[in-house]
């Protein structure tokens, strides 16, 4: 499947209406990108000089289309963003919102969304926009339903595919329903679509068991050598147990072809350390390439941190543990080593309530879980009583506490304390921004602390941790993580107040911030 595919709709791509389609260059453009054609689209369009403002900002965004299907991922952002500034069509927007980093693309694409409520071209344009930008971020659920929005939108053969991949993904339709679905794509008159179609027809290869070595030759085939770095990663994991040498031989052609920015160096250690695992040198390629992943492309990020998680023999890190948990056991192959997924103990608390590697636990043996991991000293009955009642019902507390052991929790009394404690992602959250990592911190932060929760004890350490979280964020003054604890803590007028003054004039995050201000001060006043 393509990891990071930004194929456009290119079957309607709303041409100024002045003129015929037949002697619009942008339609001709348009038609030249969809059978591969990029440089004669390049010259078209380059010639190309309407006077009508919101004709020339969608050249611009096709212009930068062309430059990233050609490796040039600044241009691409750099054309899109004049394109926006120029006219907010729901083109320019699509095309702002994939070549912008992962975080603010989604920004301006959420907001685009509400722009284009009730026009469904726009909204299916945007919907798949956002299935493919929230697939960067790592957040496959969320891009599922973006994309099957998308596909309900307009039938599309790219929304229609996005669906498919992400229905792959985690979804739950049988592998061999969906290589018959794929089927039909793989003759589609464009290059895009047939090239999408062989991407999804080696994933289901490869998680049907099956040798993928045909399937990625006929696949590199129809890639643009500038575009093979991108989709690297994803090719080598298929491929590298079946046929090592073509792995090492895609590798060395995407080393020629590539512009080596900062992104494309990350793709090509991510590669290598993939070719080279389990050797211990790959660790030196995972974690030269992690840092610039995370920051553009979670989808390989999580590959990186898998890989060298297995490698060291770590836990795999948050929010890592997200992605795996959401993705259906055919296609883990093609993100991490087997040893990854499997289940320790695990207690999730943040935005819900979760226990892995134990029997299920009712709230209630939640609330007692996480007391006693925040007192890792002990509880005497009264106070774990008081922490979960208000008041001291301590025949309660036994009760709860002979459940627990049931199921396998060793706890010791006079006071009670965990012998066996479980790792806990609130435990996780509180380290992380101890040690200033707060971009991950975020990334864990899925929602308050056990949120249905009223005993006192919870309520206390949830109020803790917000504020530990959100000082922070504060203090850090860093635009980035600002707009994105905002987005969790969205009533907090001070907060989207000190947004508004980080973010840059021309970002395309400020109008969502405006709009937050002005309704909470209105509901505030």
């Amino acid at each position: 499947m393509k990891a990071r595919s930004l194929k456009p709709d290119l079957e309607r791509a709303n041409p100024p209406p002045e003129k015929a389609p037949e002697a619009n260059p942008f339609v001709a453009a348009l038609n030249l990108i969809e059978f591969g054609k990029e440089r004669e689209a390049e010259r078209l369009l380059l010639e190309w000089r309407p006077e009508d403002s919101e004709a020339d900002a969608q050249r611009l965004a096709l212009l930068g289309f062309v430059r990233w299907r050609q490796g040039d991922v600044d241009a691409y952002r750099v054309l899109a963003l004049e394109a926006a500034r120029k006219a907010r069509t729901s083109f320019t927007l699509y095309h702002l919102g994939l070549a912008l980093p992962p975080e603010k693309g989604l920004a301006a694409l959420q907001e685009a969304f509400r722009s284009y409520s009730g026009d469904v071209e726009g909204e299916g344009r945007i919907a798949y926009a956002l299935a493919r930008v929230l697939r960067r971020l790592g957040r496959f659920r969320e891009a599922h339903s973006w994309a099957s929005l998308a596909a309900l939108r307009r039938a599309s053969a790219y929304y229609q595919l996005e669906e498919l991949a992400m229905d792959l993904l985690v979804g739950e339709t049988p592998i061999e329903d969906l290589a018959q679905q794929v089927l039909p794509f793989l003759s589609h008159k464009a290059v895009g679509p047939r090239l999408y179609a062989a991407w999804l027809q080696m994933w289901l290869a490869r998680a049907g068991g099956k040798s993928v070595a045909d399937h990625v030759v006929s696949l590199t085939s129809l890639m643009p050598a500038e575009r093979l770095v991108f989709d690297l990663p994803a090719i080598i994991l298929a491929v590298k147990d079946d046929s090592p040498a073509l792995g090492w031989r895609l590798l060395r052609a995407a080393k020629a072809a590539s512009g080596r920015n900062a992104l494309e160096a990350a793709l090509l250690d991510l590669s290598e350390g993939l070719l080279r695992f389990p050797q211990l040198e790959a660790a030196v390629h995972l974690e030269r390439a992690l840092p610039v992943l995370r920051k553009n492309v979670m989808e390989d990020a999580f590959r990186a941190q898998a890989h060298l998680a297995s490698l060291l023999e770590r836990p795999l890190a948050e929010p890592y543990k997200l992605i795996a948990e959401v993705l259906r056991p055919e296609v883990r192959s093609l993100f991490a080593p087997a040893g990854v997924f499997r289940q320790s103990p695990y207690l999730r608390t943040l935005g819900n309530g979760r226990l892995t590697g134990f029997p299920p636990v009712r709230r209630r043996g939640l609330e007692v879980l996480v007391l006693l991991l925040s007192h890792p000293e002990g509880l005497s009955g009264p106070q774990l009583a008081k922490a979960l009642y208000g008041k001291p019902n301590v025949e309660a507390v036994k009760v709860e506490v002979s459940r627990l052991r049931g199921i396998g929790f060793e706890i010791a009394s006079r006071p009670y304390r965990l012998l066996n404690p479980p790792a806990a992602d609130f435990l996780d959250l509180k380290q992380l921004i101890a040690e200033g990592c707060l971009r991950e911190a975020l990334a864990l932060y899925q929602g308050p602390l056990l949120p249905k929760s009223f005993a006192p004890g919870i309520e206390t350490l949830r109020r803790e941790l917000e504020y530990e979280l959100r000082e922070a964020v504060l203090a850090s003054q860093d635009p980035n993580l600002l707009y994105t604890l905002a987005q969790r803590l969205e009533d907090d007028l001070e907060l989207w107040e000190v947004v508004l003054k980080t973010l840059p004039s021309d970002d395309p995050r400020r109008p969502a911030s405006l709009a937050w201000v002005c309704r909470l001060r209105a509901e505030y006043e």
